[in-house]
């Protein structure tokens, strides 16, 4: 897996177009000049393409796997936390959101296991309260 930052090949993409430009205007002129400016836009174009594409891809993955937290399926894999770059931060970020999730839905279920416990602990005391009135 490419662990290149998708900001990082945007920014070389667009700093190689830019400096094939300068080079092209200030050592080169006419046609050769064309020519240059034409290849280093293509390859950037290309760079660009990539970096997008890639980003694309990998955002669908973790966007799969926040509509599935979103459903109440916290126990999903989240892929991608790996990653070195804003969708891996986003990917550890969902990750975390399932552990709270899933911490709370414990304390949920503790807390209404101690109040059915105390339900049938009033009514056994009601039951025995009623024994003594008769």
């Amino acid at each position: 897996m490419n662990k290149m930052g998708i900001h990082l090949r945007l920014y070389v993409s667009m700093a190689a177009f830019i400096l094939s430009l300068l080079i092209a205007c200030y050592f080169i002129s006419g046609a050769e000049a064309l020519w240059m400016v034409g290849g280093a836009g293509f390859v950037a174009v290309f760079l660009f393409y990539m970096a997008v594409r890639d980003m694309g891809v990998f955002l669908k993955d973790v966007q799969a796997a926040a509509a599935e937290v979103a459903l109440g399926n916290v126990d999903c894999s989240v892929p991608h936390n790996d990653r070195d770059d804003d969708i891996g931060g986003i990917a550890r970020s969902l990750r975390k959101l399932q552990q709270s999730f899933r911490a709370a839905r414990t304390q949920a279920e503790e807390l209404l296991g101690s109040s059915a416990r105390a339900e049938v602990r009033k009514k056994q005391m009601e039951d025995e309260i009623n024994e003594f009135k008769v």
